[in-house]
């Protein structure tokens, strides 16, 4: 097996410091049960599976998890200083982010599919 690409070490790096922070998340989530922590969860937590069996475009799956990341550590950020409920306008934006995240989910999901369709026809 070849070594790993510069590229590929970093989407494995980025991954796991994604997975730690959706962790911290959890923890988060359990104990204000604050909402939408949970879909941002499950739907990070969806994208890092299907990014990891990428075979194109592992640069801009690097580029797209680190902004995710830094997300994420912004909204834990927000809860932790919060230490109550969110304000309003807050939960707006963290609405929103849980929209596009989702779409980005969406996004990566059919990519996956459509290069397993093309895997099983034949070239043509």
């Amino acid at each position: 097996m070849p070594p790993p690409t510069i590229t590929q070490t970093q989407l494995e790096n980025v991954a796991m410091c994604l997975t730690m922070t959706t962790n911290t998340l959890q923890i988060i989530a359990d104990s204000m049960k604050t909402p939408f922590l949970g879909a941002i969860i499950n739907t990070t937590n969806a994208v890092l599976k299907n990014i990891q069996t990428v075979n194109k475009h592992k640069e801009d799956c690097v580029q797209l998890l680190e902004q995710i990341h830094e997300l994420l550590d912004a909204i834990m950020i927000l809860h932790i200083k919060a230490d109550a409920e969110l304000p309003i306008e807050v939960l707006d934006h963290v609405v929103k982010f849980t929209e596009i995240l989702h779409k980005i989910y969406t996004f990566v999901e059919a990519q996956q599919k459509g290069n397993r369709v093309k895997k099983l026809l034949p070239p043509g």
